[in-house]
């Protein structure tokens, strides 16, 4: 038999709008705590999808309830890419939570962000009363980010359409007319961009209260210091968070072109020993 139970489904939201659910589910030494994931976006949410599964799976093996979920507009849920923003993701970090909630009676809710979905995290962990969260390979600098989409669609069209004047201020005209743009193969709109830009970090650092950790991979020799931005981070969750960094090794890589991951043994094990030292 196996040690846990899967199970997928949809779920809808206040809009009517349904979502792709999976939840994983202990059949024994049932702890307490449920986890959820939160997935990043895009090419990022393909990257890591495997190993997002492989530490569900793990964490049920450990004991906790977990619960993953497709934002709309990508993998299995409603609508297309592009119609969808910020503001709508954190609606969906806010449904998946209310559907966890309603399937299993759990004592304490961890969140697990990756990326763009940590930061995602951060904001949702304050709107749910969320005592602690995971915050994997987060993206510091949102504009950094959101620079790095329009170089992405500048480089992809210089090299399959031999475009090679192009600037980063005609594919803000573009986004401005209504038009969107692709990133890694998806089409992202302006509001989506501009909603990132405007993302304030700094302020929801020094809002969360709670307990956190915060996880940042390296491929060779680990680093002697924290880079600058993940120092900055912690200079931000020193003014009221109590916080754990711990460094993961591995060759995982957010921008190779393959779509898919080896498992993160060293990650999923971190994260369910720093769950399990820091349980309520």
């Amino acid at each position: 038999m196996n040690k846990i139970l899967e199970d997928c489904f949809f779920f809808y939201n206040q809009q009517g709008h349904y979502l792709y659910g999976c939840s994983y589910i202990p059949r024994s030494d049932m702890s307490e705590t449920g986890i959820v994931i939160v997935p990043p976006v895009g090419h990022e949410r393909l990257r890591c999808y495997r190993e997002c599964v492989t530490l569900a799976r793990e964490l049920a093996e450990a004991g906790y309830f977990v619960f993953r979920f497709d934002y709309r507009g990508e993998g299995e849920s409603f609508g297309e890419f592009p119609d969808f923003d910020v503001k709508t993701r954190l609606e969906d970090i806010n449904s998946a939570l209310k559907e966890f909630s309603r399937r299993f009676l759990v004592h304490e809710i961890v969140l697990v962000g990756f990326r763009l979905g940590a930061l995602f995290t951060l904001k949702a962990a304050k709107a749910n009363a969320i005592k602690r969260i995971i915050l994997c390979e987060p993206v510091y600098n949102v504009k950094k980010y959101v620079k790095n989409c329009i170089r992405s669609n500048i480089i992809a069209q210089r090299d399959y359409f031999g475009k090679s004047s192009i600037k980063e201020d005609v594919i803000w005209d573009q986004l401005n007319k209504g038009e969107s743009i692709s990133v890694y193969g998806f089409q992202m709109s302006l509001p989506f961009l501009r909603q990132l830009q405007e993302f304030d970090i700094s302020s929801e650092l020094k809002a969360f209260h709670n307990i956190a950790l915060v996880i940042y991979f390296y491929k060779n020799k680990k680093p002697a210091a924290l880079s600058r931005q993940l120092t900055e981070w912690c200079e931000y969750l020193d003014e009221n968070a109590i916080y754990d960094v711990e460094p993961v090794k591995t060759r995982f890589s957010w921008t190779t072109k393959k779509i898919w991951t080896p498992i993160l043994f060293d990650l999923n094990n971190c994260i369910i020993k720093w769950i399990k030292i820091n349980g309520s």
